[in-house]
């Protein structure tokens, strides 16, 4: 397909992607909401939706700028109030794409806020990352020609990339910045490394929620860029808070078992590679090792078949971490 053809199925499914209804909205307080993504293509994260007396705060913006449409939209079903902040908990794209559609709103009056080693990655590393992937799907493009659907998914996703902008936030801080919006505080909390170095977690104390990002996933963790030595340390200082909800990056809400079960799988997987290295086994051997030790006794903590799928990449980051004298 060429010309006008293709281009008409580009505009399909643009127009399409804000129509969906992406997200399925839990209230898990008064005025709080998690936004849990459905599955599709390209990955979203999850979101949560606070809407207080004058205002809404939104938290990570997702994949693209057509998959925060979507929230959007559906954020306008249960209220008319002005979006005007929003929270990046992390850099990396599934997070943080949809920026210019929020920023598109009105950018005098949205803000967007992030540590500010988040927002120094994105600015060194997002534009890159975004001509990669663009040129990643060139080849799957060419290879699905023979899958209407996927082709067309493959075709429209390219076109966001193309278009799409780096959004940065505009409001940064280290360590805490508490955000106060009529009778609700809202704390935003750098609490140490582990998904990324600039992990910021949201925290409500008056209704025992906090928002995580990656930090705390139902998927399982994704440590690509991570800090896996360090992230039970970070995990045991959002224990301490006074928690009854978890929204996480990924998967449904739960309760504070959540940081329990990603810290319990991290602390073993870390102990078993190093043991495999200690005696001088090979990254296979160690996988091996972390499969059949490790994953049995820590699959039914993580969604069905999302953690099998990162354990191979949690072993290599592991694996090469120990071998470079990390820890």
């Amino acid at each position: 397909m060429h010309g006008l053809a293709t281009a008409s199925i580009v505009a399909a499914t643009l127009a399409s992607e804000p129509g969906r209804d992406r997200f399925e909205l839990v209230k898990v307080a008064h005025g709080v909401y998690a936004a849990v993504a459905r599955k599709g293509f390209p990955l979203n994260c999850n979101a949560a939706v606070i809407v207080n007396e004058s205002d809404v705060l939104v938290v990570d913006t997702h994949g693209t700028p057509g998959a925060a449409q979507g929230l959007i939209r559906q954020i306008r079903r249960i209220t008319s109030l002005p979006i005007r902040t929003v929270v990046n908990t992390h850099f990396h794209g599934d997070h943080v794409r949809g920026n210019p559609a929020y920023q598109r709103i009105d950018p005098n009056e949205i803000t967007i806020v992030s540590t500010e080693a988040t927002r120094a990655r994105l600015a060194e590393d997002e534009p890159a990352l975004l001509v990669r992937e663009a040129q990643q799907i060139e080849a799957k493009i060419a290879a699905a020609k023979g899958d209407r659907k996927t082709w067309m998914e493959l075709v429209g996703y390219r076109a966001q990339l193309k278009a799409m902008k780096v959004v940065l936030p505009s409001l940064t801080f280290d360590k805490s910045l508490v955000l106060r919006r009529g009778a609700r505080d809202i704390y935003l909390l750098f609490l140490g490394r582990g998904h990324t170095d600039g992990d910021a977690v949201v925290y409500l104390p008056k209704e025992k929620i906090v928002i995580t990002g990656d930090l705390v996933s139902g998927w399982g963790p994704g440590m690509n860029d991570g800090y896996p030595n360090e992230w039970p340390a970070t995990l045991d200082q959002l224990a301490k808070l006074d928690i009854e909800t978890v929204i996480g990056g990924h998967g449904p809400p739960g309760g504070k078992e959540m940081i329990a079960r990603l810290r319990a799988y991290l602390v073993d997987l870390v102990v078993e590679v190093k043991a495999v290295v200690a005696r001088g086994g090979t990254e296979e051997q160690a996988l091996r090792s972390v499969m059949e030790r490790i994953v049995p006794k820590h699959r039914a903590s993580f969604a069905a078949g999302e953690f099998d799928l990162r354990v191979p990449a949690n072993v290599t980051k592991v694996h090469a971490d120990v071998k470079a004298g990390k820890y």
